[in-house]
């Protein structure tokens, strides 16, 4: 027998004390929030009609109101009832006058009482009567106090009581409710009756049945009822704190437990990340090495194939060029020598302060030597000195020569100077540039064409010479030589480029006639000649060597552009 009941025990489940005091689900799952109040009625009026009543009539009236009214219908007919009956025996001023009579009489009655006591056998019989009649006044009005006050207290807790079964409708509140309900209609039904009777029925059940038999024991009823359903909302509010208390503890719990498996795939996924990382990062190592050993590998073939092209492209430059500006500057240098031993040491015109503000401006500019026949060998060389100067600091420089006394037309000297500037340009900066140069080279037919190429050229420069010998032109082409080398300065200038042109041209001679036109002229040989002591040439000869020196040293200086 244990052991059945052992394991009936074993087989029942554990049922959680708070449960029966929280929202029961199948009355809760009606969508109809006074389903709840709606079933304690009904299951009142069962209570009533099953243990409250024994009366037919009265289970009767029960059922009826089961099946057509609420409780609140019941309220409103003994309401509809009570007013009734106040406006077909509302009090006369004779009732009025009676009940305050019998009021005092009952007040002060005690007194009497006392004096009965001394002669009862006179007044004891008579006395005892009207006491008798009108304390059944007094009991009269009770009653109708007593069933107003009754009917009060229902309806002002009727609403709180349906909040607390709509807000708990669990099955402990809906019998709690339920039992409140039964003696509600109980109380009701005899309220109703009482205002349903006439008035001598009303005088004879105050003495048959007082209101302290009849209607006080359902009051004090009705009391502890409403009392039970608000300790029963009470005691069902807490639990339901409680039960959120777990719910929320519960949930830290497995927050605090989600949140330590997710530190720990944080961590995993981290440690992954890494790997990955360093991998990652391993490989563009590799990547980077491979990519750096390609790229060398790429620029020594580029800069291999661009030494070629280069090569093939000033050679084919230089097949359509009638100048060759090395062989012109050697003749130049080989002159210069030559031309020392003879040289005439007048004041240097090199030392003159509109020189050296030309080599030190800042702008572009042009200055035009203009010699007589008999210096023009001394511009001659100084020319040399400064191209010779200028090439061996690295210089952006070019020149227009005579070789042999040969004069070339201005399109050729055009043409070499464009060649001179393609060959000033790197292997590296040929690929980019020089294959559209090359294109425009041979589509050039006008002295624009080749100005542009030149611009193109020149213009990532920041300081360009330019030295052209008059000798080396025809005496035709002097003066628009000189104006195609304004028209350069001026591109350059249009262009936006910070380029400083400086241009040196010569005239001697008729030539010099022309000169005029210039901005900025220097005349040379036009002082007097006196000659000079033979013992003196060597020692003069030294010191205009070393002023030329100087005077070319500070065309290229950092302080200069």
């Amino acid at each position: 027998m244990a052991a059945t009941n052992e394991s009936t025990h074993q087989k029942t489940p554990d049922v959680d004390p708070l449960s029966l005091w929280t929202t029961n689900s199948q009355l809760a799952s009606s969508h109809d929030p006074f389903e709840p109040a709606r079933t304690a009625f009904e299951e009142g009026v069962k209570i009533f009609g099953e243990k409250l009543t024994k009366d037919v009539k009265k289970k009767h009236l029960a059922q009826q109101i089961l099946e057509s009214c609420t409780l609140q219908d019941v309220v409103q007919a003994v309401d509809d009832a009570k007013r009734r009956s106040e406006e077909k025996h509302g009090p006369s001023r004779v009732y009025k006058s009676l009940v305050s009579f019998s009021q005092k009489l009952l007040h002060y009655g005690k007194v009497v009482d006392v004096l009965v006591s001394h002669h009862p056998e006179y007044v004891a019989l008579v006395w005892g009567a009207m006491k008798f009649v009108f304390g059944a006044v007094m009991e009269h009005e009770r009653t109708a106090v007593t069933v107003v006050t009754g009917l009060s207290e229902i309806a002002g807790s009727l609403a709180s009581v349906e909040l607390a079964i709509m807000l708990y409708p669990h099955e402990i509140m809906r019998r709690a409710v339920s039992m409140l309900y039964a003696h509600i209609i109980q109380f009701l039904i005899r309220a109703w009756a009482y205002y349903e009777e006439s008035t001598p029925r009303r005088a004879l059940h105050s003495i048959t049945r007082p209101s302290a038999l009849r209607y006080n024991d359902l009051i004090l009823a009705i009391r502890s009822d409403t009392e039970n359903v608000r300790r029963n909302a009470a005691a069902s509010s807490h639990a339901e704190f409680r039960v959120l208390h777990r719910k929320v503890d519960d949930a830290n719990v497995q927050l605090i437990s989600y949140l330590e498996d997710s530190r720990i795939n944080q961590q995993s996924t981290q440690d992954q990340l890494q790997v990955i990382r360093t991998t990652i990062h391993e490989l563009r190592q590799v990547m980077e090495f491979e990519k750096a050993v390609r790229a060398g590998d790429r620029i020594h073939i580029q800069s291999a194939l661009s030494d070629i092209q280069l090569q093939q492209a000033l050679g084919m430059v230089s097949s359509n060029c009638a100048i060759d500006h090395k062989i012109t500057l050697h003749a130049a240098l080989h002159l210069q020598k030559a031309r020392q031993c003879r040289r005439s040491f007048r004041q240097p015109f090199w030392a003159t302060a509109k020189l050296h503000e030309w080599n030190l401006s800042q702008k572009s500019s042009i200055i035009l030597l203009r010699s007589t026949l008999r210096e023009r060998n001394l511009v001659r060389g100084f020319c040399t000195d400064v191209v010779e100067y200028l090439v061996r600091t690295h210089t952006t420089v070019l020149w227009i020569f005579s070789s042999r006394d040969q004069q070339y037309p201005l399109l050729e000297s055009l043409k070499s100077l464009v060649f001179q500037a393609l060959s000033l340009s790197s292997a590296g900066q040929f690929a980019f540039k020089t294959s559209f140069h090359m294109n425009r080279f041979r589509d050039a037919n006008f002295e624009e064409d080749y100005l542009n190429i030149l611009a193109d050229l020149l213009q990532s420069s920041k300081l360009v010479y330019i030295i052209a010998a008059i000798d080396a032109m025809p005496s035709g082409d002097a003066v628009q030589y000189r104006a195609c080398l304004r028209q350069l300065s001026r591109i350059l200038i249009d262009r936006g480029s910070k380029t400083v042109l400086k241009v040196i041209t010569t005239s001697y001679g008729p030539q010099g006639q022309q000169a005029n036109l210039e901005n900025l002229v220097l005349t040379v040989g036009r002082a007097d000649r006196r000659p000079m002591r033979n013992q003196d040439n060597s020692r003069s000869r030294r010191r205009g060597n070393q002023s030329v020196a100087r005077f070319v040293e500070t065309m290229a200086r950092p302080d200069n552009p």
